[in-house]
C-alpha cells in the first residue's frame, strides 16, 4: 500500500529539479568556503601611524590603548623634554600595547 502511495505522489521531473538546485546551492557553499573573498583596506598600516612628537591631544587619544591621563602625560613629557625619546615611552602604561601604532 505505501508503494502504490508513493509511485502515483513521486514526480521525476520535480525530484530532478530539487536535485539540481540542492546540487547548485553545495557547488555556491564550497565556492565561498575554499574562495573567500578578500576586502581590501581602505588605509595602508602606515597611513594609520602616527608621530608621537607632533600629534595632538585628540590624535593620541584616536590611538588604540591611549587613554586621557597618558595622552597628557605624552604631551607634558614633549613640553619638558621637547622630543621624546623611546625610554620615556617604555615608563608609559600599556606602552607595549600602543607601540605598533607609533612611528619610528
Amino acid at each position: 500500500m505505501v508503494g502504490k502511495f508513493f509511485k502515483k505522489s513521486f514526480n521525476k521531473d520535480v525530484f530532478e529539479k530539487q536535485k539540481i538546485t540542492i546540487l547548485f546551492f553545495i557547488f555556491l557553499s564550497l565556492l565561498f568556503f575554499f574562495f573567500p573573498r578578500k576586502e581590501k583596506p581602505i588605509f595602508k598600516k602606515e597611513d594609520l601611524l602616527i608621530d608621537i612628537n607632533k600629534a595632538s591631544y585628540q590624535e593620541l587619544l584616536s590611538v588604540p590603548y591611549i587613554g586621557k591621563k597618558t595622552a597628557k602625560q605624552i604631551i607634558q613629557i614633549r613640553k619638558k623634554k621637547g622630543k621624546i625619546t623611546l625610554e620615556d615611552l617604555r615608563k608609559l602604561r600599556n606602552y607595549k600595547k600602543f607601540r605598533y601604532f607609533l612611528k619610528d
